[in-house]
């Protein structure tokens, strides 16, 4: 009886394992900071444009590489937005799909050459590399390429780099070097519509802007836009939370 007994425990207990392990897992709470690749890719050079803003005026200004942690925090704050539910992010992401203006260059500048300078004479043959030690190793830390030599009124070198990177940060360094005449970045000729952001810690604040001087120039102003309508969103990316709040609109008649 107890050998019964025994074997008949042994059989219940399997089926009890057997049926938890059939069971299927529990749901798991949707990540609100999680978008598509496609929506990532969409939003991808304006987050990296957000991040180089934020540390252009943080204690990073200084540094080439573009903090990735700044890039993901910009990222959050957009996706947090896209992912929201009220009429406003409608109008900001389906209506007007506002991106950034495109600054500041993050993977392509201008540097003015002297052509007499003999270390020039390797860029004007569209070599990276120089024999210049400076330049050089500007060049190879930083993953730059010569693209092309612009031989206009005067001569431009393009010079692209793998990884976004920033900029401001390169110009004293090329410019200390004799045969650097100036780093050129930045030109925007036209105005539009564009993202602001403010790193307020706890808060990433992003203000979609819309920019038209008619109804016919929504994002593609004669210089300076006319008009400017605004809506200001209220981003919580921190590792617990994405979540995104609409503050407010402001400015001009939405066009």
């Amino acid at each position: 009886m107890k050998h019964y007994f025994s074997f008949f425990s042994i059989i219940l207990s399997s089926l009890v394992l057997l049926t938890v392990g059939c069971l299927p897992d529990p749901p798991t709470q949707e990540d609100p900071c999680t978008i598509t690749s496609t929506i990532r890719n969409k939003y991808n050079n304006d987050a990296i444009r957000l991040a180089i803003r934020m540390q252009q005026n943080g204690s990073g200004a200084d540094q080439v590489l573009v903090s990735e942690s700044l890039i993901d925090r910009a990222m959050n704050a957009l996706s947090a937005v896209y992912n929201s539910n009220s009429p406003a992010r409608d109008t900001v992401v389906s209506t007007y799909d506002i991106h950034t203006l495109p600054y500041p260059e993050f993977d392509e500048f201008r540097i003015e050459v002297d052509t007499n300078q003999t270390w020039v004479k390797e860029w004007v043959k569209e070599k990276t590399l120089t024999g210049n030690a400076t330049i050089d190793d500007l060049m190879t830390t930083y993953g730059l390429t010569v693209e092309a030599f612009l031989p206009l009124s005067v001569n431009f070198v393009v010079i692209t780099s793998i990884d976004p990177i920033n900029i401001a940060a390169l110009v004293d360094h090329f410019e200390a070097v004799p045969g650097v005449i100036t780093v050129q970045y930045d030109a925007i000729t036209t105005g539009g519509n564009d993202i602001v952001v403010q790193d307020l810690g706890s808060i990433v604040k992003l203000t979609y802007k819309v920019g038209y001087d008619d109804a016919s120039t929504i994002n593609n102003c004669t210089g300076n836009c006319d008009k400017v309508r605004s809506w200001v969103f209220d981003t919580q990316v921190t590792t617990d939370i994405c979540d995104s709040e609409f503050i407010e609109s402001f400015g001009d008649p939405a066009p």
